[in-house]
């Protein structure tokens, strides 16, 4: 997977259901259910764990996405009190503009080799209502981001010059950046076939 983040940090990218937001128990301000019908605006935003894998240096990748409740209502919660992780830094990668519905795997956080047991937290609070979801190495949550083991299938390259570094798998890194750029094409191969990204953002940054 590839994603192109803007200055705000905003992945494009959209999705429509939301089964894994309560993996992990978030805890809730109120008896809302995430799977109750989204409505315009005014609701809560889910933290999601979509998984963890080991990297090659023996060190583990915690895939994580979010559901934003409100079907027309995108939200900016900048790091702090209402957008934080914990232990450590409270800015660990995380998104500061929410899209709404569904977004999957919007960025890792890296952790040590000696992880075990240890918990990592992202807590949101958004339209007065606060969710905080623990990411841990759960047993039954491992996946493999490079190869779908059913199908084979794998996710595509994706580069953004002529002749420039090829990127793909989880959100890890920034790419490269693009500042005043008003039209972005990036390039991408798949196992099936070639095409060209186009994206239309004031600052945006290729981020994978």
């Amino acid at each position: 997977m590839a994603f192109l983040r803007a200055s705000s940090r905003a992945p494009i990218a959209a999705a429509a259901m939301a089964v894994l937001a309560l993996v992990g128990g978030a805890e809730r301000a109120s008896a809302q259910l995430a799977m109750e019908p989204l409505k315009d605006s005014g609701q809560n935003i889910y933290p999601a764990f979509e998984g963890w894998y080991q990297n090659a240096d023996g060190t583990y990748s915690l895939l994580i996405g979010y559901y934003n409740r409100n079907s027309k209502e995108a939200l900016t919660i900048p790091v702090g009190p209402n957008n934080r992780i914990e232990p450590g830094d409270p800015d660990q990668g995380q998104p500061t503009f929410f899209e709404m519905g569904r977004q999957w795997g919007v960025f890792v956080i890296k952790v040590p080799k000696d992880f075990g047991n240890k918990v990592i937290r992202w807590t949101l609070t958004a339209n007065g209502e606060t969710q905080s979801l623990p990411f841990t190495l759960n047993p039954g949550y491992p996946i493999t981001p490079y190869r779908e083991l059913g199908m084979g299938n794998e996710p595509p390259q994706l580069w953004f010059t002529a002749g420039g570094p090829k990127v793909n798998g989880p959100p890890v890194s920034v790419a490269a950046s693009f500042n005043g750029v008003d039209t972005l094409v990036a390039s991408a191969d798949t196992s099936a076939a070639s095409m060209n990204v186009r994206a239309r953002r004031d600052d945006i940054r290729a981020k994978f």
